[in-house]
């Protein structure tokens, strides 16, 4: 069973209301703060609390220990890609040389990681469309936010990945 049911439902047995009481507004609000403060956000267009775009690529290492690989693009590319395990369901590639250009969150639900606005690894493109407003569409399996520096990965309409990346270049892949 997935652990983040398994702690709002044990939340809410021991900090719910009485037996035919409606909880408040605010009371909900709380829990569901509380909820959400497990999750690692990610903010479209900026990275995460620790690794920033545009933060020396050591503040990735720092953050998540030596790079699984690392693979260097050709000399005029001046492109390196590293890929940390983040945790037992997420994949990150950190794109940069020196400083951090993109990162590239790949996963299956269970992960902690998530974007700011609440998308979430096993979610269906039309909730990520919810959550985000219409999208440019890329292939078959691709739904961007150029402005918003964010793009959605999706396997069989379920989302299983997203990049983060400067909103000035958008339009670069």
């Amino acid at each position: 069973m997935n652990h983040r049911i398994v702690f709002v439902v044990s939340l809410l047995s021991l900090a719910g209301p009485a037996a035919g009481q409606e909880p408040g507004r605010g009371q909900l609000a709380e829990w569901y703060q509380q909820y959400r403060s497990q999750f690692i956000l990610v903010e479209a267009g900026a990275g995460l609390k620790a690794v920033t775009l545009g933060a020396p690529v050591v503040a990735a290492q720092r953050a998540w220990g030596t790079p699984r690989t690392q693979r260097r693009g050709p000399p005029w590319a001046r492109k390196t890609s590293r890929f940390f395990r983040a945790d037992r369901y997420t994949e990150i590639r950190v794109d940069g040389r020196r400083v951090v250009e993109r990162l590239v969150f790949r996963g299956r639900p269970g992960s902690l990681y998530e974007t700011a606005r609440g998308a979430r690894f096993g979610m269906r493109a039309v909730e990520v469309a919810i959550l985000y407003g219409p999208g440019k569409i890329e292939g078959r399996e691709a739904l961007a936010y150029p402005r918003r520096g964010i793009r959605f990965f999706f396997t069989g309409a379920v989302l299983t990945g997203f990049e983060v990346f400067p909103r000035a270049a958008a339009s670069v892949r």
